[in-house]
């Protein structure tokens, strides 16, 4: 008795295999590279950029969200775009910014009064609106993460390919 293996049969099955068996490497080395970067920022990058006095706010609103078919890593600071791009000189100066540095200002105790707490807000949005900040280019601390990121997701996938 013999059994015929056809090309055909044979053919679709492994495909099928390998289309299940990479898509899903893929998707664990996406996803491990995110975790990856994720942690290279929070632990590298933003100690290395000089961000001394809110380095702690800013490193902690950094997330990784695992998605259906990968990941994404972004932050949720309200100022991480500032932080990212800079602000260019006389850029408008706005209650919300006054409110921020304010908040900033006391909480560093750079002030004993309100009044005194405004003062010192208004002065530094005036220094920043003449001289902007992080400028040309900000601190580019997701760009700089970037860099290596197709290195990454080769590591990660390769490894997730060598698994059983």
């Amino acid at each position: 008795m013999a059994y015929v293996f056809r090309l055909e049969d044979a053919g679709v099955k492994i495909q099928a295999f390998f289309n299940t068996k990479v898509r899903t490497a893929a998707i664990k080395g996406l996803q491990s590279a995110a975790v990856e970067m994720h942690r290279d920022i929070v632990s590298s990058y933003i100690p290395a950029s000089g961000l001394q006095r809110f380095r702690g706010i800013y490193a902690g609103s950094w997330k990784t969200k695992m998605l259906p078919d990968g990941a994404i890593v972004f932050s949720t600071a309200p100022h991480a775009p500032i932080i990212e791009y800079g602000r260019r000189a006389g850029a408008p100066i706005g209650r919300k910014m006054i409110d921020e540095l304010a908040h900033w200002v006391k909480v560093h105790g750079l002030a004993q009064t309100a009044t005194e707490v405004r003062q010192i807000a208004f002065a530094i949005a005036l220094s920043i609106q003449r001289r902007g900040m992080w400028m040309p280019n900000g601190l580019r601390i997701l760009e700089k993460a970037c860099a290596n990121i197709q290195a990454r997701i080769n590591k990660h996938v390769a490894a997730e390919m060598g698994k059983p």
